[in-house]
């Protein structure tokens, strides 16, 4: 399904229970990512930061929301 980004996460169960086995959510995915990095460039004022914290901070993003929303979809088991 596009255009899954973004719904109330009430919705996700009543789409896959009409039939929906793919759901297409990396807008925001990718701007919950980018909104964390903001986040962390805005209190580490006082540490270097690099490219690879960027990365792992996106990464550490994608990997935890991924898994809320499977429980949200109850893709679990």
């Amino acid at each position: 399904m596009h255009g899954a980004s973004g719904l109330p996460d009430g919705m996700y169960p009543k789409i896959v229970a009409s039939g929906i086995s793919k759901l297409c959510y990396y807008t925001a995915m990718g701007i919950g990512a980018m909104d964390d990095i903001k986040r962390l460039v805005l209190e580490a004022s006082q540490e270097t930061i690099v490219y690879h914290h960027l990365v792992s901070r996106a990464i550490g993003y994608f990997y935890a929301e991924t898994k809320r929303l499977i429980r949200v979809i109850g893709w679990t088991g």
